[in-house]
């Protein structure tokens, strides 16, 4: 149990640090005819990364 809660901790944060660095370009790919719905969809990403620290 205890070595399961430390893989799920390392994904949960590696997760996170991904969705940090990544979320513009993986974003662009998507959403790039409207500047500010690229923008949102950033921040949306950015946050929804944040979940995964707690829930991975």
């Amino acid at each position: 149990m205890e070595k399961s809660l430390s893989i799920m901790a390392v994904c949960g944060v590696g997760i996170f640090l991904f969705l940090q660095a990544f979320a513009k370009p993986l974003s662009r790919i998507f959403v790039s005819y409207d500047e500010v719905l690229l923008n949102l969809t950033i921040e949306a990403c950015r946050i929804y990364g944040i979940a995964y620290i707690f829930g991975a």
